[in-house]
């Protein structure tokens, strides 16, 4: 009987402790070290996603038809939920141009994210996780019931020891997803650059690239409890699919030059994964690095491809310390 008191006890003192840290002080906390990783875009960029398409009719699809546009919203609201399988979160995950990742599907969606649209930069720390300093991390150990313990990794930025902290771990539970929902909502971002390269070479046209990957999310409208139906607000994202056989007779001028853009994107990318995905033989005469205003074009609207010219592209300065 004693015993059973003493555990009682124990646990009493271990939810009073929990019980001392608030919302208010694990949101103000959180949101404070994640503004320090806030950017906002000062010009469009595009960024690509394969799948594979359930859709019969797939190749009779228009570039604007909204099976693309509904597969964005379908993987995006689910980084509000409960249900992480991933360090960076669950969402819509995309990369830095048309040859990165063809294995994942045969269909491909072009994202157009555009100028003004915030997001959170953690390419410089863990690069899969989020950072926070050893006091938000403390404070969220508590207020999550979750120790955090996945990196130990010790990071210094202006004058501040940080650690990483994995969107995985923050979504195990109601509470502490709840929290973060509610933090990355008054933020105001919708996306995620992530530190991720692909095996091959910088691409060619650019200066000093930075590597780069993209979870994408939107803005909640929602309650940021609302695990089971988040609502969303995709309007600051264009979206455009791209299918293995168009019939190219059928497209308007305006739909062939989309293709054409992303053809000629994929002959110049560097990555080594695939020989014809994301290219199309009405286009294999021409020569893209001949052609200066493509050339232009890629250079402003690949992200990280001209970090002097678009300062959102550097990496913050994390050094790791220990």
């Amino acid at each position: 009987m004693k015993s059973l008191w003493i555990l009682s006890l124990f646990f009493l003192t271990l939810i009073s402790a929990h019980a001392e840290v608030s919302e208010r002080e694990a949101f103000v906390a959180l949101k404070t070290d994640l503004a320090k990783l806030k950017k906002t875009l000062s010009r469009d960029i595009k960024v690509y996603h394969w799948f594979n398409s359930s859709n019969r009719t797939i190749n009779r699809l228009r570039p604007s038809d909204p099976y693309f546009s509904g597969a964005l919203d379908y993987y995006s609201k689910r980084f509000f939920q409960i249900g992480d399988k991933h360090e960076v979160g669950e969402g819509f995950y995309a990369a830095l141009d048309p040859q990165v990742s063809t294995e994942f599907g045969d269909t491909l969606i072009e994202v157009e994210i555009q100028r003004g649209t915030s997001f959170l930069d953690i390419r410089a720390g863990h690069r899969f996780g989020l950072e926070v300093t050893l006091k938000t991390k403390e404070i969220l150990s508590d207020y999550c019931w979750n120790d955090f313990s996945q990196d130990e990794s010790i990071y210094e930025y202006k004058g501040e020891d940080y650690q990483s902290i994995f969107k995985l771990s923050l979504a195990s539970n109601e509470r502490c997803l709840g929290l973060l929902n509610k933090v990355v909502q008054s933020l105001g971002v919708e996306f995620i650059t992530y530190g991720w390269w692909p095996t091959g070479e910088n691409f060619g046209v650019c200066k000093g690239e930075e590597k780069g990957a993209f979870l994408l999310f939107g803005k909640l409208l929602s309650s940021p409890y609302d695990f089971e139906n988040p609502k969303i607000d995709l309007s600051s994202f264009r979206v455009h699919g791209f299918v293995p056989y168009p019939n190219f007779n059928n497209l308007s001028q305006t739909e062939r030059e989309k293709y054409k853009f992303v053809d000629q994107f994929s002959r110049l990318s560097w990555v080594d994964y695939s020989s014809n995905k994301g290219q199309w033989s009405v286009f294999s005469d021409l020569e893209p690095r001949e052609t200066q205003p493509l050339l232009n074009e890629l250079s402003r609207v690949r992200f990280g491809c001209d970090k002097e010219k678009f300062p959102e592209d550097k990496l913050l300065n994390f050094k790791k310390i220990r």
